[in-house]
């Protein structure tokens, strides 16, 4: 059974959780979030002002450099046999740079995939995988696939809870609020 299980009561009372966490991207006002039932997850998705009726995928939110924006979601699978309990599948946080209305190329993306099984082809990839992870999609072919682990000591210690992966992936977003987004706010 995957660690990073909530109740559905729980579940449906993170979504403030999350907006909090990413309010150093926007510098302001927590950004807005919705839930999306979707056939096998649930999925908390966030994006500025009234819901849209898009994929969550396409949702994006203001970040307080003009010409960036973002894009996170998070997706929780009900526990096999359970409608009462969901575990967390992925957390992902997308940043977009902006040319003009329509035209957005993504910098950075972190990532984190608790609930990974290690694969048959490169089985210690999951260790780098269930952690939080930056891939760096400006960098040259190959860099933007590299899982660039973002976590410097014991994983399964900041895996053990909800709450602690959060505090953890918090602590990254803040990293990217400081060293990515105010790096492109000279520009």
């Amino acid at each position: 059974m995957p660690n990073l299980v909530l109740e559905q009561a729980d579940l449906y009372g993170r979504g403030s959780t999350v907006s909090e966490i990413l309010k150093p991207l926007t510098g302001k006002d927590r950004p807005a979030f919705q839930f999306k039932k979707q056939a096998n997850a649930i999925v908390i998705g966030i994006h500025d002002g009234s819901p849209p009726a898009s994929h969550y995928r396409d949702w994006r939110f203001s970040t307080k450099v003009h010409h960036l924006a973002a894009m996170y979601y998070e997706v929780w699978p009900p526990v096999s046999g359970s409608g009462a309990h969901y575990y967390l599948a992925k957390a992902y946080l997308h940043i977009y740079r902006a040319r003009r209305p329509g035209d957005e190329s993504e910098i950075l993306a972190l990532h984190c995939d608790p609930s990974e099984e290690p694969g048959a082809e490169r089985p210690e990839l999951v260790h780098y995988k269930r952690a939080p992870h930056l891939h760096i999609r400006v960098a040259e072919h190959p860099i933007p696939n590299a899982h660039l682990c973002m976590v410097a000591g014991d994983i399964e210690l900041l895996l053990r809870t909800p709450s602690s992966l959060t505090d953890g992936f918090a602590r990254c977003v803040e990293m990217i609020a400081e060293e990515v987004l105010q790096r492109y706010a000279a520009l």
